[in-house]
């Protein structure tokens, strides 16, 4: 594992713009949270986040849902992590504020050099790039094992 992991709320933002990308038609929370793992209550709060910031639209209502408020090319990721950041140095006393923030930057600046030009876009093409060249799963369907899930269940009901 790498000493520095990437912020859990950040790859939640990340994968939760990429499924809107992908996606024809305005997705629920629910569609959202199911397709990328995210817990629902925690999506709500970041989609809320993002369509406040102006990067989603939400509409309510039948057929409503979640869609992008901008086109994939155009939404840089650092500018969408850099609106997630929370401002550091407004309850630390200023000397403090100065030497963490210097050390904050130093520590994220080889980071923000790599996504600095990365769109919304190219992380989809990568992430499709990746499925492709993995091998397909085997097995049964998940839909066969829900039946017979259901169906055991059933009969217990019945005795």
């Amino acid at each position: 594992m790498p000493w520095f992991a990437f912020p859990k709320r950040s790859e939640y933002i990340l994968r939760s713009l990429c499924c809107l990308a992908r996606a024809r038609n305005p997705l629920s929370v629910h569609a959202i949270a199911t397709c990328q793992g995210i817990p629902e209550s925690f999506l709500a709060k970041i989609l809320y986040q993002l369509t406040w910031q102006g990067w989603v639209h939400s509409k309510r209502g039948p057929g409503g849902g979640f869609t992008l408020a901008v086109r994939p090319e155009q939404i840089l990721v650092q500018q969408v992590l850099e609106s997630f950041r929370p401002p550091l140095a407004e309850s630390m006393p200023e000397q403090r504020a100065d030497d963490f923030s210097r050390a904050w930057e130093r520590l994220w600046a080889p980071a923000r050099r790599a996504v600095e030009n990365l769109t919304l876009a190219d992380l989809i093409q990568r992430e499709e790039e990746t499925v492709e060249a993995e091998p397909p799963v085997t097995g049964p369907p998940a839909r066969v094992e829900a039946r017979e899930k259901t169906h055991r269940v059933r009969s217990r009901r019945r005795r």
